[in-house]
């Protein structure tokens, strides 16, 4: 029987920043054990093989670049997550912390030492309970601390050592090492922001000089930009986890809403914003700062874009999570819960196998239009209409942008 799941629904699960965990569309929109849905996933998981990707593990909900060689993820495994460091040069992974909950959040800091986490799970009266954990990846200690909100926060703070979340007198940087707060944005300064209930999270140029404030839930948010020479509020902004600062002028974020998302940067100095991707289900927007690389996802499509938004690569990989190394030559992506280290020169070399894919993945689709019951969702035709469209329009392409 076709579950019945509306296009609201599917757009409630999609904002719920769950942005540690890779959503596998297909098996939304079609039915799991259907033949063309084991199709499909077939011929990605194969391209991987086909561009030389390299395989690191299995039920992986997070990944990200300690170093050059190192490589920190979260496995799930019987109800507990495991905390690894993959080293890249042996092939080698250690065991860094174990803890249980549903993960939420996670984010690695710029120097690689400290994983931050949230986590979700149920008391013994049935209440929904949130913690804050964090990971000392040098010495594999753990913390724990309750949080009053059930996802997202807290952001980094740009020198890689504190982190930064709200508090009743206005929003506070702390030193992960000393413990040390230090007032980062006075509570005059969020005004409505922190009306609605929802928590106020602060994101920091590099340079310490500009903030951007984000509250909100659902794909409904307000924001606030803080300068030395003023402030002002951006319409638009429909997450508080896809932005990440470019330099101490642009950051890139996710517009739009119901499905149909778009990529942004705004420039502070020129008040202006830039479309760069748009009528994406899931963004993902992630950013490399030492490489200088956006990653996003055109409906599940890895596409990379360089900080001075004058190159995009369209890769023809589908997957999430993807990071790049510091050398800009690798980067992560997760696939069905499979994380695996794939090259960009690979990609370039394995064109012809990509593009083949490509034409095999279009004819799928194309099959799927047909096999209505094999439909997950109501929301399936439109679903497949956006996968044909994309794999119809990449094979269009002479080369890259």
């Amino acid at each position: 029987m076709i579950k019945k799941i509306s296009a609201i629904l599917l757009v409630f699960m999609i904002n719920v920043p769950l942005q540690s965990r890779d959503i596998d569309l297909d098996g939304m929109y079609l039915e799991k054990n259907s033949t063309i849905y084991r199709q499909i996933t077939s011929a990605k998981e194969k391209l991987y093989s086909g561009i030389s990707s390299l395989f690191i593990d299995s039920n992986v909900i997070y990944a990200e670049w300690a170093n050059g060689d190192e490589i920190i993820y979260i496995k799930e495994f019987a109800g507990i997550n495991i905390v690894y460091k993959y080293t890249k040069s042996s092939r080698g992974r250690n065991e860094i912390a174990r803890f249980t909950g549903s993960v939420t959040a996670a984010v690695l800091n710029r120097s690689g030492n400290y994983l931050y986490t949230k986590t979700l799970f149920y008391n013994d009266d049935a209440e929904a309970v949130s913690e804050f954990i964090t990971v000392d990846i040098n010495s594999k200690e753990i913390s724990k601390k309750k949080s009053g909100f059930l996802f997202l926060d807290f952001t980094l703070h740009p020198s890689g050592r504190a982190i930064v979340r709200e508090s009743g007198k206005g929003i506070f940087k702390t030193d992960t090492d000393t413990g040390d707060s230090r007032l980062a944005v006075s509570s005059d300064m969020l005004g409505s922001l922190s009306a609605g209930g929802d928590p106020v999270l602060a994101f920091i140029s590099p340079d310490e000089k500009k903030t951007v404030l984000i509250s909100g839930n659902g794909g409904s948010y307000k924001t606030k930009v803080l300068t030395p020479s003023g402030q002002f509020e951006l319409n638009g902004v429909s997450s508080n986890s896809d932005l990440r600062w470019l330099d101490n002028n642009r950051f890139v974020y996710r517009s739009g809403g119901g499905g149909d998302y778009s990529v942004r940067v705004y420039d502070i100095s020129s008040g202006k914003s830039k479309e760069l991707l748009s009528g994406t289900l899931n963004p993902d927007i992630n950013f490399s700062e030492i490489p200088g690389l956006i990653t996003c996802l055109d409906n599940q499509m890895i596409t990379v874009i360089s900080r001075d938004l004058k190159k995009r690569i369209d890769t023809g990989v589908e997957g999430e999570e993807s990071y790049f190394s510091p050398d800009g030559r690798k980067f992560t992506s997760i696939y069905l819960g499979k994380l695996y280290v794939n090259s960009l020169n690979m990609v370039e070399k394995y064109r012809i196998v990509i593009r083949r894919n490509a034409e095999d993945l279009l004819k799928l689709y194309r099959k799927a239009a047909l096999t209505k019951d094999s439909w997950q969702s109501d929301y399936t035709p439109e679903y497949i209409n956006k996968k044909i469209k994309l794999y119809d329009r990449f094979l269009k392409m002479k080369e890259n942008r």
